[in-house]
């Protein structure tokens, strides 16, 4: 259970939309403009620092909060979140910030807060990483008020035999079944392929793979008994996520709708994406793969390219 308390830190708020892999190098007081300015800081640090640094956003409802894409304003997924621009109250990068920690995290989510009004997120920490989560909202009178993550939800998971993506939408059906705003788990390709429980390298897809052409792993060697008991759905998932022999991050991103109905947030679940220079020195993205294993067949732990 130690891998798995989380504490809380700092309150702050994270959001951005460049990458440190499009950068040449440590980013110094980087202006960003975007939807979801903290979100992206969120990658260049996972990237900088090959470290989960997770992010949860609350469901917005605030029309100040809200621009309307097209013309009708009422129409299913017709807003998004406003623009917002923040700048960069540190460097970021090992040579100027030798350590990825709450101190550091703080710093930013503080300038954050400071430079935008709308909701204020808090920081809490784990075993696993660093999770920047919602901890005020702006309600539809435009008041902040305590607001939270869907993984917030405390939920009961049966302990079953299941794939690795069957566990996610199993995480996902509690959290529905409990919530008025739903939520879609959108675990990739990578996931599948690279969570390899036990160190078992696993084919993409889903539950029904059983006669994928050319698996490097039997389906019912991928599979594996996991559940929890009436904790929040953000522990349940770490405890997923230890499992797995690459290290796994998460993005929960909300819908904004008109129509509450319409309102969604959609769990991404992948590896870690790292930058490290090609023949040139010009950084390149990749994917860190089964860094938590010891026992996976070659290559091992290694990069994938995710770009040319």
């Amino acid at each position: 259970m130690s891998g798995r308390a989380l504490t809380s830190v700092v309150g702050g708020a994270l959001v951005a939309a460049i990458s440190l892999a499009q950068t040449a190098g440590p980013v110094d007081r980087l202006v960003i403009t975007a939807v979801r300015p903290l979100k992206d800081v969120v990658d260049m640090l996972e990237a900088a620092y090959s470290k989960p640094v997770t992010y949860e956003e609350p469901v917005r409802v605030w029309r100040g909060d809200l621009k309307v894409v097209g013309k009708n304003e009422n129409a299913r997924f017709a807003l998004l979140p406003q623009d917002r621009s923040f700048r960069l109250p540190v460097a970021l990068g090992p040579p100027e910030a030798p350590v990825l920690d709450g101190t550091l995290v703080g710093k930013i989510l503080d300038a954050y807060h400071a430079q935008n009004d709308g909701a204020r997120f808090r920081l809490l920490t784990s075993n696993y990483g660093l999770h920047i989560v919602p901890a005020l909202v702006n309600g539809a009178d435009g008041r902040l008020a305590l607001g939270g993550s869907l993984l917030d939800t405390v939920i009961t998971i049966p302990r079953e035999r299941r794939m690795p993506d069957g566990h996610i939408q199993a995480l996902s059906d509690a959290v529905n079944a409990s919530s008025a705003t739903k939520m879609q788990a959108v675990p990739n390709l990578q996931f599948m392929e690279h969570f390899a429980p036990g160190g078992t390298v696993c084919p993409s897809g889903g539950p029904s793979i059983a006669d994928y052409p050319g698996a490097p792993g039997p389906p019912e060697a991928c599979s594996f008994e996991w559940g929890a008991a009436a904790v929040p759905a953000r522990e349940a998932l770490i405890s997923l996520l230890e499992q797995s022999s690459t290290t796994m991050t998460w993005k929960l991103l909300c819908q904004p709708s008109a129509q509450p109905q319409d309102r969604i947030c959609f769990l991404d679940v992948e590896p870690l994406v790292v930058t490290a220079p090609r023949a040139d020195g010009r950084p390149r993205r990749h994917y860190l793969l089964y860094d938590r294993c010891t026992i996976c067949p070659p290559p091992g732990r290694h990069l994938a390219p995710i770009e040319p």
